[in-house]
């Protein structure tokens, strides 16, 4: 699977930033660099942006950390869901919660919901989920930071 690349708004919508300051932040000195050109566009592999976003929670003027706190957002299933997903980042020592995390979450076999039996009708496996994942970010690795935070886009 080609590994999914990022231009320049997208990279602002995963750092929760304007494409301004989306753009200061690519000149800084340990910004990953893009990968590739697309006419005039430069383009970023998500894998790094995501790692760099994690380990620079702090992104500077307009950036505002998702709204998690809303009364009635957490359910007691969504509870569920979230801890879950949060076990299958921790077994890949990533530093957040992302949309492969959620899947996984949603996989995980203490967890039966509807959308776990829905998922499954389509041939969806925790373990196809883990093998898309591991082809997707790349094997596990140690992270320098001790708690997990949602990625943007999830």
């Amino acid at each position: 699977m080609a590994e999914q690349l990022l231009d320049a708004s997208e990279v602002a919508r995963v750092l929760g930033t304007s494409r301004q300051q989306a753009a200061r932040l690519a000149e800084s000195a340990d910004f990953p660099r893009p990968q590739t050109r697309k006419g005039q566009r430069s383009l970023w592999p998500r894998r790094a942006i995501e790692v760099w976003a994690a380990a620079h929670p702090e992104r500077g003027p307009g950036w505002r950390r998702p709204p998690i706190g809303r009364p009635g957002l957490w359910t007691e299933r969504n509870l569920g869901v979230m801890n879950r997903a949060g076990a299958q980042a921790k077994e890949l020592d990533h530093g957040w919660i992302g949309d492969e995390h959620l899947l996984r979450g949603l996989l995980a076999p203490d967890g039966r919901s509807p959308a776990q039996t829905a998922l499954e009708s389509c041939g969806l496996t925790l373990e196809a989920a883990r093998r898309a994942t591991a082809e997707l970010v790349g094997e596990p690795w140690k992270t320098a930071y001790g708690s997990l935070s949602l990625s943007y886009l999830t």
